[in-house]
C-alpha cells in the first residue's frame, strides 16, 4: 500500500480558498443513515479517550444497536424540508461569505466540510486543489477550543495533508470566542429576540459539554467557555448573578463538566427562578442538539418541574451581523493572501 496519495501533476497557484468546517450530520433521520455517522464519530480518541479494544465492543454492541433508531427519532423533530438543519444553515453561511467576495471582486473561493460525514475535508481540500488553488484557510466553527472538536476537525485536516505529496499552503483559525464583533453580534441577537432581557429570572448560556478529565488533563475549553459568557453578559449589561453558564449533551458515566443544563432545568423552578430564556454561545448553527435537546426537550423538562416561561433563543445561524463578524475574521485571516 502506497504511503502517499497518487494525484495528477498538477500547479497549485496563489489562489485563495476558505473551508468553513463543522461537526456533520447523517444524510437522513433514520437509524440506516444515524448508525455509521454515530460509528464514525464516537470511534475518534479525540471524542471517546479510550483505548479501541475496551471501547469498540462497547460501542458496537449496546450504543449501536440501540442509540440509532433514539437519535434518527430525534432528528426527525427538527429535520427540514432542505434537509439536516446543520447543513442548511452551513450552506447558506457558505454561500454568503462567498457573495462578500465577490462584491469585493476578490478572487476568494468558499466551501465547507464536515468533520464526520460528507462532505469530508479530504474532499474539499482535493476539490480546491483541482480549482489550482495553493492557499488554503480553514476555519472550524466552534467559538470556544475544545480538543473532542476544533481539535478533531484539525486532525482530519492534517491527516489528510499528511498523505499528500504536492500539499498547498494552510492557515487555521484556533478559536474566536473572545472576538468582539462575535461578541457584539450575539448580544444585538439576543436583545432582539428579547426586548425584555432584564424581566427574565434568569439567562441561561448553555454550551456543549466535555468530560471532566479532559479539563483536568489541561483543555483550555470550559475556561474559553466562561470567558464568552461573561464578555457576553457584561456587553448586555447583566451582572454574573443574573446569567448562568452550564453544558449539555452528557454522554456515557464519566463525570463531566457541571453545571449540567439538564440538572439545572429541573432544579431551578424548586428555586424559585419560574421564568429563564435558553441561548447557545457554543454552537455557530442551529442542530440536533439546540433544536431538539434545548428548544424541545429542555423546554418540556422545565415546565414539567415547575417552570412557567421557557424561551429559546436560535443560534446566529445566518444573521447579518454574525456573517458580517465571518467575513471580517476571515479577510484579517487572508491578509498577504489577498
Amino acid at each position: 500500500m502506497a504511503l502517499f496519495k497518487k494525484e495528477p501533476q498538477r500547479t497549485l497557484t496563489q489562489k485563495v480558498g476558505v473551508l468553513l468546517m463543522n461537526l456533520g450530520t447523517p444524510e437522513r433521520p433514520e437509524a440506516a443513515s444515524v448508525k455509521p455517522f454515530l460509528k464514525e464519530f464516537l470511534s475518534d480518541t479525540r471524542v471517546v479517550e479510550l483505548p479501541a479494544a475496551v471501547w469498540q465492543p462497547i460501542l458496537r454492541g449496546a450504543i449501536l444497536t440501540r442509540r440509532p433508531k433514539a437519535s434518527a427519532e430525534n432528528y426527525q423533530k427538527v429535520w427540514t424540508e432542505q434537509g439536516s438543519p446543520l447543513a442548511v444553515i452551513l450552506q447558506a453561511q457558505t454561500a454568503a461569505i462567498q457573495t462578500y467576495f465577490q462584491a469585493k471582486k476578490l478572487d476568494v473561493t468558499v466551501d465547507y466540510a464536515m468533520t464526520y460525514g460528507q462532505p469530508s475535508i479530504a474532499t474539499q481540500i482535493e476539490h480546491f486543489k483541482q480549482q489550482g488553488i495553493g492557499r488554503i484557510f480553514i476555519l472550524p466553527l466552534y467559538p470556544q477550543y475544545s480538543g473532542s472538536a476544533t481539535g478533531a476537525a484539525l486532525d482530519k485536516l492534517y491527516a489528510d495533508l499528511m498523505k499528500q505529496r504536492n500539499m498547498p499552503s494552510i492557515r487555521t483559525l484556533r478559536s474566536y470566542g473572545e472576538h468582539a464583533g462575535y461578541i457584539s453580534a450575539m448580544s444585538q441577537h439576543l436583545r432582539q429576540h428579547l426586548p425584555q432581557l432584564h424581566t427574565y429570572d434568569r439567562i441561561v448560556f448553555s454550551y456543549h459539554g466535555v468530560p471532566q478529565n479532559h479539563i483536568d488533563a489541561g483543555d483550555p475549553y470550559q475556561a474559553e467557555c466562561l470567558q464568552t459568557s461573561q464578555l457576553l453578559a457584561q456587553h448586555l449589561g447583566l451582572d454574573n448573578e443574573h446569567c448562568i453558564t452550564a453544558f449539555q449533551s452528557r454522554f456515557g458515566r464519566a463525570k463531566w463538566v457541571e453545571p449540567s443544563t439538564q440538572n439545572l432545568l429541573d432544579t431551578l423552578p424548586k428555586q424559585g427562578v419560574k421564568k429563564i430564556a435558553v441561548f447557545c454561545p457554543g454552537f455557530s448553527a442551529d442542530c440536533l442538539e439546540t433544536l431538539e435537546e434545548i428548544a424541545i426537550a429542555g423546554k418540556a423538562q422545565f415546565e414539567a418541574a415547575g417552570g412557567t416561561e421557557y424561551t429559546y433563543v436560535p443560534c446566529l445561524n445566518t444573521e447579518s451581523a454574525w456573517i458580517e463578524t465571518l467575513c471580517s475574521m476571515i479577510s484579517n485571516e487572508l491578509m498577504g493572501w489577498i
